[in-house]
């Protein structure tokens, strides 16, 4: 089978990271709130995978910020604040472009 075929549970994770910036001698935490998509061959959601998930939303974080920045982040925690079953599919049907509108005529009201 190759990986098109091969079924997922996509699960979307939504959380905060909170980071400061080194940027002098007064420390100040920011709270980000992102999101990021996560598969897994099963629908357990043991530790070792909200650790990844965890991870994802990290990455998902650094991704909206300019590089040069990166170096200056210090992660001080990172809290999912909800998981959401996406469903059982493969990848190409997870990515798969939505059909197009349908117009819709509405009769007027009078």
């Amino acid at each position: 089978m190759t990986s098109t075929t091969n079924k997922f549970h996509f699960f979307l994770i939504a959380g905060t990271v909170l980071i400061t910036l080194n940027s002098g001698d007064e420390e100040q935490i920011s709270t980000i709130p992102t999101n990021a998509l996560v598969r897994h061959t099963d629908m357990n959601f043991p530790s070792h995978k909200l650790a990844k998930a965890q991870q994802n939303l990290t990455k998902s974080m650094l991704m909206k910020m300019p590089e040069e920045l990166h170096s200056s982040v210090n992660i001080r925690d990172v809290i999912i604040t909800n998981v959401s079953y996406l469903g059982h599919m493969t990848e190409e049907e997870f990515q798969a472009e939505a059909p197009a509108p349908v117009a819709v005529t509405v009769p007027e009201v009078l």
